[in-house]
């Protein structure tokens, strides 16, 4: 019995854990470039629009992230589009939006989709869904130090805002009911 328990244990872990590119990252030695350069500098400010030309600003200093939305609670979904797991979230997160129509889910795709409005229809993402793909990569790589993750750039990742403040974040794919509890929390108060 104990066997059991233990392969179902290691199967969800697995489900659970997300996706990382095996590869080294050609940009390793830009990141550390662009580590120093927004040490020196006050604050960084990075745009993203969709294709109904809606921008978000992401404002990132010292140990703050603030973003232009007026909701008081964003959910940011850094995603690849060829990972199972970010593949599978894009249905819970959805049904999140359903519940919950008033948070604002921004989907940040970072690896560059050659037919972005086709990849949304075929995954029915009613959520926005930036097409800046440079931008997204830089965004990227400043929302991983800025939640310290793991150097492998781990995908999904889910980082909750409540009130343009850090929340949660999430490494790997995340239920539904555990998303829906950090909402029903950050409602509450």
């Amino acid at each position: 019995m104990k066997r059991v328990y233990y392969i179902v244990g290691v199967l969800l872990l697995l489900l659970f854990s997300g996706c990382e590119k095996k590869e080294k990252r050609a940009s390793q030695s830009h990141t550390k470039a662009l580590s120093s350069s927004s040490q020196a500098s006050s604050a960084a400010v990075l745009q993203i629009s969709d294709n109904n030309n809606t921008t978000i600003a992401f404002t990132l200093q010292n140990d703050t992230l603030q973003t232009s939305l007026h909701n008081d609670i964003v959910l940011l979904f850094l995603f690849t589009s060829w990972c199972p797991s970010c593949k599978a979230q894009i249905p819970e997160l959805k049904e999140l939006k359903k519940r919950f129509p008033d948070i604002a889910i921004i989907g940040i795709p970072l690896n560059k989709i050659e037919d972005i409005t086709t990849f949304a229809k075929h995954y029915g993402i009613d959520f926005f869904l930036s097409t800046s793909y440079k931008t997204n990569t830089l965004l990227g790589e400043k929302l991983y130090r800025y939640i310290k993750a793991p150097a492998s750039n781990p995908v999904p990742v889910t980082i909750i805002l409540h009130k343009n403040r850090y929340f949660r974040h999430y490494l790997g794919a995340v239920p539904l009911a555990i998303l829906q509890a950090d909402i029903q929390i950050l409602k509450e108060e």
